[in-house]
């Protein structure tokens, strides 16, 4: 399952893309709560004023640090545009961030480019090859 936060929908793609390379359902935090969590979740969320959306980190803490769970997680944000030393920061710090409260197994995790006005076509692509790379890992469609 992936499970995500958003503000102005480049997240809602991202995960949207990954969902359809993994064959699963995306929750958007903002709109509904998942009933009941599965054993494999991708988490995801954007950078804003330095931080991870606070929806995204209630998610892990109202889920126990999803204790037990195996765990890819992503961000989405412009360091990168920065270069290498941007990067760097975001695996860094933004990953760290979301990461910091997870009980669970972190077997992956990625930075995608957000986008302000016109939609990134090569980041969903990218996206959609890491939901391609999770199916791979966790033997397609999770249930």
């Amino acid at each position: 399952m992936i499970v995500y936060s958003t503000r102005r929908g480049s997240t809602k793609k991202i995960a949207e893309a990954i969902a359809e390379g993994l064959g699963d359902e995306a929750f958007n935090l903002r709109e509904e709560w998942p009933e009941e969590i599965e054993d494999f979740i991708v988490l995801g969320t954007p950078i804003y004023y330095e931080k991870p959306l606070p929806e995204v980190l209630e998610f892990v803490r109202r889920n126990d640090g999803l204790k037990g769970k195996v765990i890819a997680v992503f961000v989405v944000c412009m360091a990168d545009l920065f270069g290498i030393l941007g990067k760097r920061y975001a695996e860094l710090r933004y990953l760290n961030l979301v990461k910091r409260g997870i009980k669970g197994d972190v077997i992956d995790e990625r930075i995608f480019r957000g986008w302000v006005r016109k939609e990134n076509p090569r980041t969903i692509k990218e996206a959609y090859s890491w939901g391609l790379e999770l199916a791979e890992i966790f033997g397609g469609k999770r249930s």
